[in-house]
């Protein structure tokens, strides 16, 4: 019953609810009074912000409008919310005849910022999220035994780091994800090391890789207007490629040692390849590869 329930519940509250709208069921039929309504199936009325969701003359589904925000009774389970001024949950209390469950909502300008959850053995728990480069982190913090798994992840923000711990048993310790701490720079880039691979990654605020440092390799990363990767540079050791992007596709790059160019590609919309080999920084040779990069098509030496 819950999932026919909860079906039709969803259906009419995509709805306007208002009492025209109960005027008539889904046959066009005429609601009567809810005593004769036995029989007839869901049936549903509005009356001064109270909405009624009847099932053969019985209550199923009962949501009243209060001041600040509205309840729901279902079957036993109770829901109490409690918005703001611009419609946003502030709080809500659920009694569903096992325990009483209680949040409060916190906010960052328009971003929701923690939940915190109290349960009716005084168990509580704070569910945290924090903006980062790959998104909102969901951290949880509080009593151990208010969780069903045996270990938990703590997301903090200390100044401008993100640090994760791990909880587990009594043990706390600190949990590495890719990267794990990050430092934000006056241009809102934010700035990780990896305990993992050693890569130092540098992201710009809307979440794009700009650079990534490992050892003596270095990868450069642009982007167009629209956010597509438009060109990259990576040196390592005494070699450096430098490529261009267009619509997602790789189009050209060129190859250097010791700063010397060495080698031009073009990648051409047909899958064929061309290349032009330099011997001292001067064009040597072109040669265009079929588009398996094997076949050669065509070989031109310049004098």
């Amino acid at each position: 019953m819950r999932k026919h329930i909860a079906i039709l519940s969803m259906l009419l509250f995509l709805l306007p609810l208002n009492a025209s709208y109960f005027e008539s069921n889904a046959l066009g039929q005429f609601i009567a009074s809810k005593e004769s309504l036995s029989g007839t199936g869901y049936e549903g009325e509005v009356n001064n912000g109270r909405t009624v969701i009847y099932l053969d003359g019985g209550v199923v589904r009962e949501r009243v409008e209060t001041e600040n925000g509205y309840t729901v009774t279902e079957d036993g389970y109770t829901e109490s919310v409690t918005l703001d001024s611009s419609g946003r949950r502030i709080s809500d209390r659920v009694d569903d005849d096992r325990a009483i469950t209680e949040r409060v909502y916190s906010y960052d300008g328009d971003r929701l910022s923690s939940v915190a959850i109290t349960d009716g053995d005084g168990i509580s728990r704070i569910i945290e999220y924090i903006d980062t480069p790959q998104g909102h982190l969901a951290g949880l913090a509080g009593d151990e035994s208010g969780y069903l798994t045996p270990y938990f992840y703590v997301y903090s923000l200390d100044g401008d780091e993100v640090k994760v711990s791990l909880h587990a048993g009594d043990e706390e310790a600190e949990f590495i994800p890719d990267p794990s701490v990050y430092t934000i720079d006056e241009d809102g880039n934010w700035t990780g090391t990896s305990a993992e691979d050693g890569a130092e990654r540098v992201y710009s605020p809307d979440g794009k890789l700009l650079s990534l440092t490992l050892g003596d390799r270095t990868e450069l990363y642009s982007y167009d207007e629209d956010g597509e990767l438009s060109s990259s540079d990576v040196t390592e050791g005494d070699t450096r490629t430098v490529s261009e992007y267009s619509e997602g596709r790789l189009v050209h790059s060129d190859i250097y040692t010791n700063g010397v160019i060495q080698t031009s590609r073009t990648y051409n919309e047909d899958g064929s390849m061309e290349e032009i080999r330099y011997s001292d920084g001067v064009k040597k040779s072109l040669i265009l590869f079929d588009s398996d990069g094997l076949r050669i098509r065509r070989v031109e030496n310049f004098r």
